[in-house]
């Protein structure tokens, strides 16, 4: 008589948890670094745009789960537009706009394209702390 066989599954290799990834987009450079460092303390992975990419093509590129850019124009486009566009590509994604002191009519503009949040740019640690209170899965 014949035993039946059991197949014993091998067991799942362990998955290391790695920092989530955030582009940060921002044009004043003393606040940029003070946001980068504050984002690396916190164990994220942070990515900047390089000169021949742009940042769309490094979210998708780098797969980041949230996005830091200034809400004034860059170059030839707001940051209302970019964000956008961003989430037309990659609807997951969470885009935190930075603008100084913005009024009523810039929140309801960025709500309207989609946004995460609007948040003042002079406090680096806000910045941060708008993208940590998304709840961002640590893995990517």
């Amino acid at each position: 008589m014949m035993t039946p066989s059991v197949l014993i599954p091998k067991a799942p290799k362990p998955v290391l948890p790695r920092a989530s990834r955030v582009v940060v987009a921002l044009t004043d450079a003393d606040h940029a670094r003070a946001v980068l460092a504050t984002f690396r303390r916190q164990g994220w992975e942070v990515l900047l745009p390089s000169a021949g990419m742009d940042l769309r093509e490094t979210t998708r590129k780098a797969r980041a789960r949230a996005v830091v850019l200034d809400a004034s124009p860059v170059g030839r486009e707001s940051g209302y537009l970019t964000c956008k566009k961003l989430l037309m590509e990659r609807p997951f994604t969470k885009v935190v706009l930075v603008a100084p002191a913005a009024p009523a009519a810039d929140r309801r503009l960025a709500a309207f394209v989609g946004a995460t949040a609007l948040v003042d740019g002079t406090n680096p640690v806000g910045v941060v702390s708008a993208v940590m209170g998304l709840r961002l899965p640590f893995l990517n």
